[in-house]
């Protein structure tokens, strides 16, 4: 989807869009006024609604991106298309992300090195790719979403929150890289959200986990959204090496 011309401010690269956080996201920054693409793995055709939808609603651009992150080749595709089509963007922020649950031991290779392509791998070699633009215009900011299992660990998801903690160190060390060059990178840890990675708890279980919240629920994409907005906003100017925790007090 396309216009025949992108507004001069302020552009936006949002990887996982079509997923929860992705779309909220998504939703979030064109009320704020970004231009956006919007990348996905599946769903282009409800994303290509969405995307229609919000560039009526709010008058922005919005294109859609496909990549397969779990091949090296499709993020070297992207990176080429988003070269090709000028766009200078003055935001990353990936959001794409699975999880695998279950013990170490039961963990298949395979299953170890596709979460680890999606969930730390894409975000390096996106970051390695666009960090160079924003040296080149000296400003930029750069967002990853983690977790609190990033922070602390978690039993039966091992995998997923060694690679957000992988996600957090990166955070601070690309800060600290890259801030001499006005180029601020944070990140967000979010709670227990209501996406689809909760699809394989059951009622009982969701129930016993909101009772873990100090807010005594359970975290809404759109929660985690407003976060992502604030950090890449220039009301977060003076932020960067951050990583913000949105998760209803659970690890408090």
């Amino acid at each position: 989807m396309q216009t025949s011309s992108m507004r001069e401010e302020r552009r936006v690269l949002l990887t996982g869009a079509s997923g929860g956080i992705g779309m909220a996201t998504a939703r979030v920054l064109a009320r704020e006024g970004y231009n956006l693409i919007l990348h996905y793995f599946e769903s282009g055709d409800s994303l290509a609604q969405e995307a229609e939808s919000l560039q009526e609603t709010y008058g922005i651009y919005v294109d859609t991106v496909q990549a397969d992150f779990r091949q090296p080749q499709d993020l070297i595709r992207l990176v080429e298309e988003v070269n090709r089509k000028r766009y200078e963007l003055d935001g990353l922020i990936h959001t794409a992300g699975i999880s695998e649950w279950g013990l170490l031991t039961d963990l298949s290779p395979d299953q170890w090195q596709d979460l680890m392509s999606i969930n730390l791998d894409a975000v390096y070699l996106l970051d390695q790719a666009i960090l160079p633009y924003m040296v080149q215009r000296k400003r930029g900011t750069i967002l990853h979403v983690a977790s609190i299992w990033g922070l602390r660990g978690a039993s039966c998801e091992a995998a997923y929150a060694a690679s957000k903690a992988a996600v957090v160190s990166l955070t601070q060390s690309l800060a600290r890289e890259y801030g001499p060059s006005g180029i601020r990178v944070n990140a967000v840890a979010p709670g227990v959200i209501q996406t689809e990675m909760l699809a394989r708890f059951s009622e009982e279980d969701l129930r016993d986990l909101a009772a873990q919240t100090p807010l005594y629920r359970l975290g809404q994409p759109e929660e985690v959204a407003e976060a992502i907005a604030f950090l890449i906003s220039d009301k977060a100017s003076f932020i960067t090496g951050q990583t913000l925790v949105v998760d209803g007090g659970f690890i408090a």
